[in-house]
């Protein structure tokens, strides 16, 4: 038998607003702060856990290598003569990157996307691309990490908007006076593949929820001032087999660039 170690790591919130602040907005917006915050902060700890496994399945695709672990698709060399066929070219090129998933880890081809924004754009655009409904009477689409429909009944698609390498070249995150000549890398776009089985331990990387959240309020001893913390504990663990089994990058380039079509056109 194999084994392997699973150790709970612990991810903290913390708020604290002035009594006059939950007195005013209490009794001039009928605002609650500390069920607002309490809210705020429980998202702010979901989306670092999600960034966090993203960022972990796009190390794994890296550190596994050029050919299994990620590839790169040019829209240059794409077979199409136009933008329609190139987006059915980029689809061919997952469908197989997907079944070489499944042969891989004998449990399944890839079957969820999470891509970046202009790479949804292209898969929007397939005639087999299957919007995700939103609920209310609001039409307005979900943002962060947010399921934006399937292609095929095959691929669950999913929108990512704070990747770290959504930035432009050049771009400064500190400010204009900021004295570092360091630059920030360009932008990349990218499709991650991922295959996820029925059950839970069916995945590249497991999460393993030990405290789901604890939510803690005191009041500060020397102004009065309300605080509430958050607090979560849990583990993440690569597969016992390999999370590179499970996980394929496909790095898009020549997008946004003029080319001539068909000089280097290339089949799958």
């Amino acid at each position: 038998f194999e084994k392997t170690a699973v150790e709970a790591l612990t991810r903290r919130l913390a708020a604290k607003w002035s009594v006059e602040l939950e007195q005013d907005l209490k009794n001039m917006n009928g605002i609650d702060i500390d069920a607002e915050l309490t809210n705020a902060m429980s998202y702010e700890i979901q989306a670092e856990i999600d960034r966090e496994m993203i960022a972990r399945m796009i190390q794994v695709c890296l550190n596994a290598g050029n050919g299994v672990g990620y590839s790169t698709w040019s829209a240059v060399s794409a077979d199409g003569r136009w933008s329609g066929e190139r987006a059915r070219d980029f689809y061919n090129r997952i469908v197989v990157e997907a079944n070489r998933v499944a042969i891989r880890n004998r449990r399944g081809a890839a079957n969820f996307i999470i891509a970046t924004p202009r790479i949804c754009a292209i898969l929007e655009t397939l005639p087999n691309f299957q919007w995700h409904p939103v609920n209310g009477n609001v039409n307005t689409a979900p943002v962060g990490i947010a399921k934006v429909g399937s292609i095929g009944g095959r691929f669950q698609i999913y929108r990512d908007t704070r990747t770290e390498a959504q930035v432009n070249a050049g771009y400064n995150p500190a400010g204009a006076g900021y004295s570092s000549t360091r630059q920030a890398p360009a932008a990349v776009d990218y499709a991650l593949l991922g295959y996820k089985g029925s059950e839970y331990y069916d995945s590249g990387i497991l999460y393993c929820p030990y405290i789901p959240v604890m939510v803690q309020r005191t009041i500060g001893p020397n102004d009065f001032s309300p605080r509430v913390g958050l607090l979560t504990r849990y583990g993440v663990v690569d597969h016992i087999f390999g999370a590179s089994l499970y996980y394929h990058l496909v790095i898009c380039t020549g997008l946004g660039q003029s080319f001539v079509p068909g000089s280097a056109a290339i089949y799958l």
